[in-house]
């Protein structure tokens, strides 16, 4: 399968069903664009192809999404001198912009829109047609949210790792496997929104503290993973660096500070490792780090 066909090929995603005829009046109109990041409608565009364009969960609606969230009329995109304005439509849940709540705001080429569980971008410009498949190349690889490699990047590079520990027999390989503690009270307690906005800090901290060639990525809901070029002292050093910097970061969202602690597994790789078996050793260590009262790091044992 061709990579650039890859969101044509699942039930999870919808796409408009003429592309070409998309493509020749994207270029003759500069129409803007949204694209749906994540949610059930993951790798769906649509054009702003009216000058009221609405956004919910009416049959009626330019773009329909779906979720408790989501509001029947939740949000417009209206035309106005020459750009676009997101106005929210009296929404329960409220409409974000790059996780800033608004009721009205005029849209810049690239800006984040959420609307529920539901993360759009929006794409303007001379050159949206190519901007739109870049965004479809980068969640082959990254994930919408946080923007770190995704679970399937991530198996693809440990993988190559382990092969690589098989090749040469010197080098050492660890899994860092990390946790946010209790982050279902943030969800709850907060909203949603504020969870995303404090998964995208977290994020950025750990990813921005792991540089090559060592690998960073999100491998589950509030679950990040580290791939560890090196000995298990030096990935248990770089582990408590990562908890001690979550534990002192403090998230701004809608005029409150959040904070979450980590706790995290370190399991060593073996050149006869799998990544399922090094995967389920590192899930053991993060459970005994929860175990014993969280925040804290667990390696193998020496």
């Amino acid at each position: 399968m061709a990579q650039g066909d890859w969101w044509d090929s699942t039930g999870e995603v919808t796409v408009l069903s003429d592309r070409e005829a998309l493509l020749r009046k994207d270029q003759a109109t500069g129409q803007a664009m949204l694209i749906v990041l994540s949610g059930s409608r993951l790798g769906q565009r649509a054009v702003l192809d009216r000058d009221d364009f609405v956004i919910g969960r009416s049959a009626g609606a330019g773009l329909q999404l779906e979720g408790d969230a989501v509001s029947r009329v939740h949000a417009r995109i209206q035309r106005k001198d020459g750009g676009y304005v997101l106005s929210d439509a009296g929404s329960t849940n409220g409409s974000f912009v790059n996780y800033a709540r608004t009721t009205e705001r005029e849209l810049r080429d690239g800006d984040e829109i959420q609307i529920g569980h539901n993360l759009l971008k929006f794409l303007a410009g001379d050159n949206i047609e190519t901007a739109c498949h870049e965004e479809y190349r980068r969640l082959l690889r990254r994930d919408a949210l946080t923007g770190a490699l995704n679970r399937v990047t991530f198996d693809e590079e440990l993988a190559i790792s382990l092969r690589g520990l098989v090749a040469d027999s010197k080098r050492e390989l660890c899994l860092l496997l990390i946790d946010l503690d209790y982050f279902k009270r943030i969800n709850d307690t907060h909203g949603h929104t504020a969870g995303d906005i404090v998964l995208r800090a977290v994020s950025g901290k750990l990813d921005a503290m792991t540089a090559a060639p060592h690998a960073f990525a999100r491998v589950g809901g509030e679950e990040f993973g580290v791939l560890f070029q090196g000995s298990l002292p030096e990935a248990l050093r770089h582990a408590s660096a990562l908890r001690a910097a979550i534990e002192g970061l403090l998230v701004e969202c809608e005029g409150k500070q959040l904070s979450v602690t980590m706790s995290c597994g370190v399991a060593t790789a073996e050149a006869t490792s799998t990544s399922q078996e090094l995967f389920e050793r590192a899930d053991r260590l993060l459970y005994v780090a929860k175990e014993a009262g969280r925040n804290c790091v667990r390696p193998d044992p020496s």
